[in-house]
C-alpha cells in the first residue's frame, strides 16, 4: 500500500494540474487516515476556495491552525482567504500571526503592506514592505508593492524605479509591465505605454483588461489603420468575453465597446454577463423602507470629484438642488491628489450636505454606509468606467438605483432601476432595448456649466494656426477619431484648400501628431495642415481661444460631449451626424437645445458638404454664430436652474411610484410638470 506522502503528492500533482475534483477525493480519502495533518488540511482548503466553497475553506484552514500552530503558510492561507472576502480587520490579524511564527515570510508581509495601504495606513504599509525588502532586497515582488504606495502618493518618478527595478529581477512580471505603463499613460507618455502593453500581453495574451488598456492607448495615439486591421481580432476577444465564464474582467472592452464599434447584440450579452458576476452577493439585507413624507436624499456616486469632465458639468448641480426637498450626498470612491483636483473636490464639497470618502472603504462596508445614511435615491456617475461602483451598486444599498452620465447608454444592469436620457438620445422606439426604465428628460439629459471667459487677446500664431485660413476644429478626445471620420475630415481639407483642421493633443511625447499627420499624407493630404492643440492648465484660456477657430467638426461614433458644451459656450458653431445609438447623438441633443437643430447632418455626405459650403460661405456661418450667441441666454441648454428642476422632478416621480409599492417603470417628466424657468 502507498504511503501517506506518496497519495498526498498523488493529489498535489491533481491540484496542481487543475484537476480539482480528483484532488478532493485523493485529499478526502487521506483525511480519514490522518484527520490533523496541516498540509492536507491546507490542501483541501485550497480546493474548497478555488471552487467558491469558501466557508468550508475557511473552516479548514483554522483546523490547519488548530493542529499545527507554528505552520506559517496556514495562517497566510486564511489571511488571504479572510482579505479576499473583503474581512480586513480578520485578515490583518492571522498574517500578523504568520510573521510572528516565520518573521521572514516575505508574502505574508507584502499583503499585509497592500492591506493597509488599500486602508490609508501608509506608514504601517511602508514598514511591511521595508520589512520584506529588508529580507530580500532582490525582492521583485516588494519592489512591485512599494511602487505601488509610493505612486498612492504621486511620488510618480521613485514608483517608476521601483517598478524598473521589479522588471529587471523578473523580467516576466507582467503585474508590473501593466502598472509602469499606466503610470506613463497618466504622464502622456503614451508610445512607452503602448510598448509596455504589448510586453505584458506577450507574456499574458489572454488579459482582456490589458488588452483594453492596448487599444484605448492606440485609438488614442491616432493607430487608424493599425486598428482598422485588428477589427476581426476584437471581434474574437469580444466572442471570447461572451463564451469564456473564467473571463470576468472585462469592464474596459465594455467602455470601449461604443469606440470598437461593438454590435448591440454583443453588447447586450456581455452586460447579461457582467450582471450575472456582479449580482452574485446577497442584497436584500441592504434595501432601506421607504418613508413618505420627507426629504430625499440624494447620493451621487463618482471616483471623478476632482479636474475630469464629470464634475465640469456637475459642478453647480449639487448646489442647485432644492434644500427644501432634497439633501445631497457626495460619495468619492477614488483619491485625486493633484492641485485642479483638489480645487474641484473642495467645490463640489461644499455644494453637498455631505462629502464621503468611500475610497478607504471595502465594497461591502461602502454599501453599509450608504445604508446607514439612509440615502433613497443613489446615483452612479460613471457606469463601466469605474468596476467598482458598480460592485457597490450591485449589493442595493439604496431602494432606488440610477445611471447618469458616465459614458452614456445604459449598462443592462439588473440592479440599476433607470437611466436618464431624453427623446434624442434615446427615441421611444428604442425604450425596448435598454433594461433599465427610460427617464426621459423635457428638453435634454445632459447638465452643463457656464463658467466665465476671460477677455484675453489671443492670436493664432501663438496656437500654429494661419490667420487667413478657415479653421476647422475637432477638440474630442482622439480616441473617438476613427478611419470613416477622419477620411471625410482629409476630404473636406482637400476641398477646401485654404483651410486647416485643428485637434486636441493630450499626449507629451509627439507620438499623436507623427501618427494623425502620417494617415493625413497617406489621404494626400498635407501634414502640416493638422494643428494640435496641447492641454492648457487654466481652463478659461482654453474656453477663449476656441474663438480663433471658426467651425468645429463632430466625430460621428462617438459625439462630443463636455467637448462640446465647451465650444458652443464659447460660441463655436458644431456640425454633428448623429448616428444609430445614443453615443453618436450626444451633441445633437445639445444642438436640439441651443437652437441650431439645422447644423445635425442627416448623412456623412451632407456633414461634408456643409461643412465645405459654411467654408467658402463666411457671412452664412456668421448669421450662425450670431444666432448661437443670442440663443446661449434664452435656450435650454444653458439653463442649469431648468435643468436641476426637472431632474428633480424626475427623482420625485421615482420616488412616489417606490413609496406607493409600484415598480419602475419608463418616465416622460414632462408629463408631471412643466418646466420651471
Amino acid at each position: 500500500m502507498p504511503s501517506f506522502e506518496q497519495q498526498f503528492q498523488i493529489a498535489v500533482q491533481h491540484f496542481n494540474a487543475g484537476r480539482l475534483q480528483e484532488a478532493q477525493a485523493a485529499g478526502l480519502e487521506l483525511l480519514k487516515r490522518k484527520p490533523r495533518n496541516s498540509s492536507l488540511l491546507q490542501l483541501l482548503g485550497e480546493i474548497a476556495r478555488q471552487t467558491g466553497e469558501v466557508s468550508a475553506a475557511e473552516d479548514l484552514f483554522r483546523r490547519a491552525i488548530v493542529n499545527d500552530a507554528k505552520d506559517a503558510n496556514a495562517y497566510f492561507r486564511l489571511g488571504t482567504l479572510l482579505a479576499h472576502l473583503g474581512r480586513r480587520d480578520d485578515a490583518i490579524q492571522v498574517l500578523e500571526s504568520a510573521v510572528r511564527v516565520r518573521p521572514d515570510f516575505v508574502d505574508a508581509l507584502c499583503l499585509l503592506g497592500d492591506m493597509f495601504q488599500d486602508l490609508g495606513r501608509e506608514s504601517e504599509a511602508r514598514q511591511h514592505y521595508d520589512r520584506a525588502l529588508n529580507v530580500n532586497p532582490n525582492l521583485a515582488l516588494a519592489h512591485f508593492n512599494l511602487a505601488n504606495d509610493l505612486l498612492s502618493k504621486r511620488q510618480i518618478e521613485i514608483a517608476a524605479q521601483h517598478y524598473r527595478q521589479a522588471l529587471r529581477l523578473k523580467p516576466d512580471y507582467w503585474q508590473a509591465h501593466v502598472n509602469l505603463g499606466l503610470l506613463r499613460r497618466a504622464e502622456g507618455k503614451f508610445q512607452q505605454a503602448r510598448d509596455l502593453f504589448r510586453q505584458a500581453l506577450s507574456l499574458r495574451p489572454d488579459m482582456t483588461v490589458v488588452y483594453c488598456y492596448l487599444l484605448d492607448l492606440m485609438l488614442s495615439l491616432g493607430e487608424l489603420s493599425a486598428i482598422k486591421a485588428m477589427s476581426e481580432e476584437i471581434h474574437a476577444v469580444v466572442k471570447r468575453c461572451i463564451a469564456n465564464e473564467q473571463e470576468r474582467d472585462f469592464a474596459a472592452l465594455m467602455y470601449l465597446s461604443p469606440l470598437l464599434s461593438v454590435s448591440k447584440q454583443d453588447y447586450h450579452a456581455l452586460s447579461q454577463k457582467m450582471d450575472r458576476l456582479l449580482s452574485k452577493g446577497d442584497s436584500k439585507r441592504f434595501i432601506a423602507p421607504a418613508l413618505p413624507g420627507k426629504k430625499l436624499r440624494i447620493g451621487y456616486v463618482s471616483p471623478d470629484f476632482g479636474d475630469h469632465p464629470i464634475s465640469h458639468v456637475t459642478l453647480r448641480v449639487f448646489g442647485e438642488h432644492d434644500r427644501r426637498q432634497f439633501e445631497v450626498i457626495g460619495y468619492s470612491i477614488s483619491t485625486r491628489t493633484g492641485v485642479t483636483d483638489r480645487a474641484y473636490a473642495s467645490q463640489i464639497q461644499q455644494s453637498c450636505d455631505e462629502f464621503v470618502d468611500l475610497s478607504v472603504l471595502t465594497v461591502p462596508q461602502a454599501a453599509e454606509r450608504i445604508v446607514a445614511d439612509g440615502v433613497d435615491i443613489l446615483v452612479n456617475l460613471s457606469g463601466y468606467m469605474c468596476p467598482q461602483s458598480l460592485e457597490i451598486f450591485a449589493l442595493r444599498p439604496a431602494p432606488i438605483q440610477v445611471y447618469w452620465l458616465g459614458q452614456g447608454g445604459g449598462l443592462g444592469l439588473s440592479f440599476i432601476d433607470y437611466v436618464i436620457a431624453d427623446t434624442v438620445v434615446v427615441p421611444p422606439s428604442e425604450e425596448s432595448e435598454y433594461r433599465e426604465k427610460v427617464v426621459r428628460m423635457p428638453d435634454l439629459y445632459h447638465c452643463t456649466d457656464t463658467p466665465p471667459i476671460p477677455d484675453v487677446r489671443q492670436s493664432r500664431a501663438e496656437f500654429g494656426l494661419d490667420d487667413s485660413a478657415f479653421v476647422f476644429c475637432a477638440f474630442n478626445n482622439s480616441n473617438k477619431i476613427d478611419n470613416e471620420v477622419f477620411d471625410v475630415w482629409m476630404n473636406i481639407l482637400r476641398r477646401v484648400p485654404n483651410s486647416q483642421i485643428w485637434l486636441s493633443n493630450t499626449g507629451s511625447d509627439g507620438a499623436l501628431e507623427r501618427n494623425l499627420r502620417t494617415e493625413a499624407q497617406l489621404r494626400s493630404v498635407d501634414p502640416d495642415r493638422l494643428v494640435f492643440a496641447s492641454r492648457l492648465a487654466d481652463k478659461s484660456l482654453h474656453f477663449a481661444r476656441h474663438r480663433l477657430a471658426d467651425l468645429f467638426l463632430d466625430t460621428f461614433v462617438y459625439t462630443a460631449a463636455t467637448t462640446a458644451i465647451d465650444a458652443l459656450w464659447a460660441g463655436l458653431p458644431i456640425l454633428t451626424r448623429p448616428g444609430e445609438t445614443f453615443f453618436s447623438r450626444i451633441c445633437a441633443t445639445f444642438l436640439s437645445n441651443v437652437g441650431l437643430g439645422d447644423m445635425i447632418c442627416a448623412s456623412t455626405r451632407e456633414y461634408e458638404d456643409r461643412a465645405v459650403y459654411f467654408a467658402n460661405n463666411t457671412a452664412l456661418l456668421a448669421e450662425v454664430r450670431e444666432r448661437l450667441a443670442r440663443n446661449l441666454r434664452t435656450e435650454p441648454l444653458f439653463n442649469l436652474p431648468r435643468f436641476v428642476r426637472n431632474l428633480e422632478t424626475a427623482y420625485l416621480a421615482m420616488w412616489q411610484r417606490h413609496v406607493s409599492g409600484e415598480v419602475p417603470v419608463s418616465l416622460d417628466v414632462a408629463k408631471f410638470t412643466s418646466a420651471g424657468e
